[in-house]
């Protein structure tokens, strides 16, 4: 819909009669002074002064008649001042109340300006016809009148709770009731009503549901047309429908007894049996002798008694872990996401059964929506057996083996031959110790340098069920193998052997799988990252090590990590990617990491199991006591001194703060004897 709105342009309605006094008065001038200069210059004037010298009496009679038209011009001149007076002041009247009609009137814009939205043609017609009624009063001159005074405070009233209501539909989020936009029409609403009944009485549901609705578009104001509608949803099976229907009648009409009915039938075959018991009761106490009411409420207080009944028994069977385990297997997504939104609807049907919350916490997990499925398990029992366990699965799928563990040990482990321990929890606990130690034993493997029994440990653990799963556990698991395969080894960025491409596929294929399982894993990223450098991709490391910034901004040492990947990434054989010379020497200490970082041989992206493992090596390598057997007093004097820098360098590197403060300026702990 497009609306354009004109604005009137400023005028005076006063100024046509200052123009016809101006003109009045100068006519009145212009015809006196004609006929002075046609009487003062007669013919016979004329010829006097052209044939004879002025005598005295023509002389006095041109005196009088000069003196008199200046009194004549005189007192034209005093009548002009007058009515320009009054021009004066009406004009200024006039503008003072145009200046009033805007002010109170809405802001009109200044110029055509086409409106495509329904609400802002609303107010922009409304407030043109208030301003339009107001100008009509003044210039009638009844705006003193109360009568129209009292039509324009209302119209006024009006128009402000309708703009009012128009922004709060303009801000909500709420669509509002179908019918918002309708006609209004009663006369049409009756007849579509009517038309309605009589398909009622054929038996046309479809055709009287369409006609009913039509009536509620028409006029929304009458219950009977949403209970009739409600009858016709009921008849056609749209329950939730005829619900909506029912109790937007009864909203209308609290004391509309079919209304009730047909909101608690409507509400007892949706499986709401507090509701309709609570509708049917209504409808008793106002008309008691309601069969249809008084049957209702019996087969609602029956499915009431039943529901309760089978919400006790979910609850105690939850109390007791008394649900299936979770498979040990994937589940095709498309089919879990249905079961995801059966299990929603079932929810919605039976929001206090503890089995329909579950089902839904269940659903969660199969989709690997883990963050959701913990939200869900929030809403179950406290002391619930099957809560625990389901919470317990979501954390060894999220890859906390602990966190799962400390979840069931206070149910499951209490005494494996109580009557009423979860077995699923004792199974599952079993599963995820042996997984713990595996997990364990391999990142033990590695901080030692045994990266080939890591690596058949971690094969092990991937052989499991839990292993094959889609989940993060298996990313985690997939990083460390291939961390232990990339250290397992020395990489060469120009080396081309078949071999090394091949194990460099296989590592970023691990990697890779890792970052599909979790997009949020910063060291997977930071591994890719040393992987890429080796292999000379300088570009990927730099965009793996932005993620991994951007992931865990907080990580120790990510911001010098990302700034060396940038000063790589920008040299290509001596030169800035832009054609300018290059001035960056790779070799410096700021490029390195520091003295520290060189005596224990490792990067300053090492991670602080690496700065670990590189002190136990060189620990092991330069112990005084080691030199000392040797016999060589000036060998055992310099592994002496060696040992110390070792221990200096580790006991800085290892702790958290002290290592930030190396990384932002080395040169200070690197001059401290």
């Amino acid at each position: 819909m497009i609306t354009a709105t004109v604005v009137k342009t400023d005028h005076v309605a006063i100024h046509p009669f200052r123009e016809l006094v101006d003109g009045y008065i100068s006519g009145i001038i212009v015809r006196n002074a004609r006929r002075f200069f046609e009487r003062f210059l007669s013919p016979r004037d004329v010829g006097v002064r052209r044939r004879h010298t002025p005598t005295a009496t023509t002389t006095a009679r041109v005196r009088r008649r000069a003196r008199a038209f200046h009194s004549l011009c005189v007192c034209l001149a005093r009548i002009r001042g007058s009515l320009s007076g009054m021009v004066a002041s009406a004009r200024d009247e006039t503008r003072a109340r145009e200046a009033e009609v805007k002010a109170s009137s809405a802001s009109a814009p200044a110029s055509v300006e086409f409106v495509t939205d329904e609400r802002t043609a609303g107010d922009v017609w409304r407030a043109g016809k208030y301003r339009d009624f107001l100008w009509r009063m003044r210039c009638a001159g009844v705006d003193g009148d109360p009568r129209f005074v009292e039509v324009l405070n209302a119209m006024g009233r009006e128009t402000e709770a309708l703009r009012a209501m128009s922004a709060a539909q303009r801000t909500s989020d709420d669509p509002g009731p179908w019918w918002r936009d309708g006609e209004y029409d009663e006369a049409r609403a009756e007849d579509a009503n009517d038309e309605g009944m009589r398909a009622m009485s054929t038996k046309a549901y479809v055709r009287a549901f369409d006609a009913f609705t039509e009536a509620i578009r028409l006029e929304p104001r009458r219950a009977v047309y949403h209970a009739n509608r409600a009858a016709a949803g009921i008849a056609l099976g749209r329950f939730e429908v005829a619900a909506d229907d029912a109790q937007h009648a009864i909203e209308r009409d609290d004391t509309y007894v079919k209304a009730l009915v047909r909101a608690g039938t409507a509400n007892l075959k949706i499986r709401r049996p507090a509701k309709a018991l609570d509708m049917f009761r209504r409808a008793l106490e106002l008309d008691p002798t309601s069969v249809p009411a008084e049957r209702g409420a019996r087969e609602a207080e029956r499915a009431f008694n039943a529901s309760n009944q089978e919400a006790e028994r979910q609850r105690d069977a939850a109390r007791h872990g008394m649900r299936a385990a979770l498979p040990r297997h994937d589940i095709d997504q498309d089919t879990a996401a249905e079961y995801l939104l059966s299990a929603e609807a079932a929810l919605r049907a039976n929001p206090a059964l503890e089995g329909a919350k579950a089902n839904v916490a269940e659903a969660l997990v199969s989709c690997q929506r883990y963050e959701s499925a913990l939200e869900q398990c929030t809403k179950l029992l406290d002391d619930s057996l099957d809560r625990q366990y389901i919470v317990a699965e979501t954390r060894w799928r999220m890859g906390d083996i602990d966190g799962a563990l400390a979840e069931i040990s206070s149910s499951s482990f209490r005494d494996s031959y109580d009557a009423f321990a979860c077995k699923k929890c004792v199974a599952l606990g079993g599963r995820l110790l042996h997984l713990q130690d595996l997990i364990t034993r391999a990142e033990r493997e590695v901080d030692d340098g045994q990266y080939t029994t890591a690596i058949r440990l971690l094969n092990t653990i991937l052989e499991q069920p839990e292993g094959k799963m889609t989940t993060r556990f298996r990313g985690r698991v997939l990083r460390l193998r291939a961390e232990s395969r990339f250290k397992s080894r020395e990489y060469d960025a120009g080396e081309d052997d078949e071999d090394v491409n091949a194990y460099f596929a296989a590592i970023a294929a691990d990697l890779s799988e890792c970052l599909i399982l979790n997009g949020k894993d910063f060291e997977t990223f930071i591994l890719r990252a040393s992987l890429r450098t080796a292999r000379g991709d300088y570009q990927g490391a730099f965009t793996d090590l932005r993620a991994a910034q951007t992931i865990a901004p907080t990580y120790v040492g990510i911001d010098v990590m990302v700034r060396d990947a940038a000063k790589r990434a920008l040299r290509t054989d001596g030169t800035f990617t832009n054609g300018g010379p290059s001035n960056i020497n790779m070799d410096d200490k700021s490029s390195t990491g520091g003295k520290f970082y060189d005596t224990l041989g490792i990067k300053p992206s090492a991670s602080a199991r690496e700065v670990k493992s590189a002190y136990r090596k060189l620990a092991a390598m330069w112990h005084p006591d080691k030199w000392t057997r040797c016999g060589d007093a000036d060998a055992a004097a310099k592994a002496e001194e060696m040992f110390k820098t070792i221990h200096r360098a580790y006991a800085t590197l290892s702790d958290a703060k002290q290592r930030r403060l190396y990384d932002c300026d080395p040169k200070r702990f690197d001059s401290v004897e």
